[in-house]
């Protein structure tokens, strides 16, 4: 691009450092980027560097609760308290020690998808960064610190990227055992899409070969329309999917709006084994939840008891990446 046009580097890449001023989230940070595609990203450095808001060209891509954002404060550990503060939006990250139900191992409880997403995170960084070619890309980084006296020592590494001309995104994340013995580690990303992405008639396409189990019995009646969704449902219940993809260092998973348009989730699927669909097309309550993870949502003492808890030992780092792309038209 011929910077000539530019009066300002905003111009083509925004980045803009904001604060929460009002509501429940008064007080919380906030990263803006916008690009010239027309993505919008709101980050949230105080919840984990997670991404609420989400939108292209004008079009929001995700749900957002009616909690709305909420300060790490707030967090209720025990049992479901968890969804209280749950915005919702393009990614909410659970673990790191736990993700899904709430599970009780050796007397200590753990409550539904962890604690993560309500730590602040540290050695936060925004800025632009420019190749040879001169290709602008925004960068968001830092460091969140999941560690206590006497519990689980493990610290997540995330960088967020977004080119300045195309509208995608990827979240790289390193998880590490910083402590000095083995501990669990649960990772899932909660990616909360919606209306105008998802209304009646928008698809989930999932990789060929791909074997889908339904959660439960709920899940189990309305298989044969797993991948499509229907219009707000009153008394619509929750649906869960364990989608089993076929092994590959990388997967793909998108979901077609029924006028053409799209998203395309890349994951790295070498690391993170399991995806799992969170179906609610209830009224308000309408989303569709695409997320990949190292883990089901049973809650930690399942997967421990399943045989797919997975272990860091002392200094272990485990890698993941994460790229959600728009898709402007249908692709074959």
């Amino acid at each position: 691009m011929n910077r000539e046009y530019f009066g300002h580097t905003d111009q083509g890449l925004l980045i803009r450092n904001v604060s929460i001023e009002d509501g429940p989230g008064k007080g919380m940070r906030a990263i803006h980027v916008l690009n010239r595609a027309g993505l919008f990203l709101e980050i949230l450095p105080d919840r984990g560097l997670d991404i609420g808001a989400a939108s292209w060209q004008g079009k929001s891509l995700v749900w957002l609760s009616s909690a709305g954002l909420r300060h790490p404060n707030s967090y209720e550990p025990k049992g479901i308290g968890w969804i209280l503060g749950f915005a919702g939006g393009l990614v909410t990250t659970c673990g790191l020690d736990q993700a899904g139900a709430p599970s009780t191992e050796n007397g200590v409880e753990y409550g539904l998808h962890g604690r993560y997403s309500y730590i602040p995170s540290e050695e936060v960084s925004a800025k632009r960064v420019s190749d040879k070619e001169g290709n602008v890309t925004a960068e968001i980084s830092g460091r969140v610190n999941q560690s206590a006296v006497f519990l689980e020592k493990l610290a997540l590494e995330r960088k967020i990227t977004v080119p300045e001309n195309s509208p995608y995104l990827v979240i790289e994340d390193m998880v590490k055992n910083t402590g000095y013995r083995d501990e669990p580690m649960m990772l899932l990303y909660h990616m909360n899409f919606g209306y105008p992405l998802i209304e009646d008639g928008t698809r989930v396409v999932l990789p060929k070969g791909t074997k889908t189990v339904p959660r439960d019995a709920e899940a189990k009646d309305g298989q044969d329309k797993a991948l499509t969704a229907c219009a707000p449902t009153e008394g619509y219940k929750e649906k869960v999917y364990y989608h089993e993809v076929p092994a590959a260092e990388s997967a793909e998973v998108r979901l077609m709006n029924p006028s053409g348009w799209g998203v395309k989730i890349t994951y790295s699927h070498d690391t993170l084994t399991e995806l799992t669909q969170w179906k609610m097309m209830g009224q308000g309550d309408y989303v569709m939840g695409i997320e990949p993870g190292n883990c089901r949502v049973s809650g930690r003492a399942e997967e421990r008891k399943a045989g797919r808890l997975k272990i860091l030992a002392p200094g272990q780092e485990v890698s993941t990446s994460v790229r959600v792309e728009v898709v402007p038209k249908a692709q074959d």
